[in-house]
């Protein structure tokens, strides 16, 4: 499974934090499977993951679940709009 970012800063981001690097080892393990859907205002086939009680990851799978394109970083709000999946998400890894 290939796994691309949106954007340079996502992908360090990502690969700083030993949390986000196991759930995306768990979300790659079950893939295409796991399936928590959303956030759709990021892509209408978007799924989500937890990786703590506060902040969460977003990616779409691509080539018929083959691979994985990780859309953003999440943080937990009340002020998170319709289509969000309760969160505020940043393409840049700052949520």
């Amino acid at each position: 499974m290939t796994m691309t970012y949106a954007t340079q800063k996502l992908k360090e981001a990502c690969e700083a934090d030993i949390n986000i690097l196991n759930k995306l080892t768990e979300v790659k393990d079950r893939a295409p499977n796991y399936d928590t859907p959303g956030p759709r205002n990021l892509d209408q086939h978007a799924k989500h993951a937890h990786i703590t009680n506060n902040t969460g990851i977003a990616w779409v799978y691509t080539n018929d679940g083959n691979d994985q394109h990780i859309l953003a970083l999440g943080r937990k709000s009340d002020g998170a709009g319709s289509g969000n999946s309760g969160y505020i998400w940043d393409k840049n890894g700052n949520p």
